[in-house]
């Protein structure tokens, strides 16, 4: 579900998730750099 919205979101607007595709994978690094 969550991944369709992200598309649907791609869709209208590119930039949008584009940002939201790199928050997700700073959020990811910086939680293995923590553990």
């Amino acid at each position: 579900m969550q991944e369709a919205r992200g598309v649907v979101i791609s869709n209208t607007s590119p930039a949008r998730h584009a940002l939201r595709m790199q928050a997700a994978t700073f959020l990811r690094f910086q939680f293995q750099w923590l553990r």
